[in-house]
C-alpha cells in the first residue's frame, strides 16, 4: 500500500508539474518514463515525494515570489526529505530566468555558479568526511554512491543527455532569433 500511495503522489505530482511547464507534454513524459525517474521512485520513494513537493512549489514560487502557498509546499518538502534543502539554490535560479535578459548571461551565471558550487561541495565534503570518517567513502571512490572517481554504473548517460538537451535547446534559440 505504501508503494501505491507514494507512486500514486509521484505520478500525479510529475504531470501536474509536466502540464503547467512543459511546452510539449508528451516529450516529457516520455522521458519521465525513459529516463527511469518513475520507477527510481520505488526506491527512493520519500525523497521522490518531496522533489514532487519541491518542484511543484517552484511553479508557484516562479508565478508569485511572497506565495505563501509556494513557500509552504517547498519547506513541507524539506521537511519530508531534509536533502532537498539543496534545491534552495533553485530558488535563485528562478530569480535569474525572470531577471536576466539574454541567454548568453543566464548561462555564464550558470556556469560560473556551478563551477564555484562543485569546488566549494568537494571541499566541505572533504572536511565533514574528516569529522565523521564513516562517510569518507563517499569522497574516497570506493562507493557505488561517491562523489568522485565513478561513473555512477550509467548514471553518466543521463548527465551527457541532460548536457546534450542543453545545447541543443541553446542552438535552436539562437537559430530561431536569427
Amino acid at each position: 500500500m505504501y508503494v501505491l500511495y507514494t507512486s500514486t503522489i509521484v505520478s500525479l505530482g510529475f504531470a501536474f508539474f509536466i502540464y503547467k511547464t512543459s511546452v510539449k507534454v508528451w516529450l516529457s513524459t516520455f522521458l519521465f518514463l525513459t529516463l527511469n525517474l518513475y520507477f527510481m521512485s520505488f526506491n527512493i520513494s520519500r525523497q521522490f515525494v518531496g522533489i514532487v513537493l519541491a518542484i511543484n512549489a517552484f511553479v508557484l514560487i516562479y508565478k508569485n515570489a511572497k506565495s505563501i502557498m509556494g513557500w509552504g509546499l517547498f519547506f513541507f518538502a524539506i521537511w519530508i526529505h531534509n536533502s532537498l534543502a539543496s534545491f534552495f539554490p533553485a530558488v535563485l535560479g528562478l530569480w535569474l530566468v525572470k531577471h536576466c535578459r539574454t541567454y548568453t548571461k543566464l548561462y555564464l551565471i550558470s556556469l560560473f555558479s556551478a563551477l564555484m558550487l562543485s569546488v566549494g561541495l568537494l571541499g566541505v565534503a572533504n572536511i565533514f568526511s574528516t569529522f565523521f570518517p564513516h562517510y569518507a567513502i563517499y569522497t574516497q571512490g570506493i562507493s557505488g554512491d561517491n562523489l568522485l572517481e565513478n561513473t555512477g554504473g550509467g548514471k553518466i548517460i543521463v548527465a551527457y543527455m541532460a548536457l546534450g538537451l542543453v545545447l541543443l535547446i541553446h542552438f535552436i534559440k539562437k537559430k530561431n532569433a536569427a
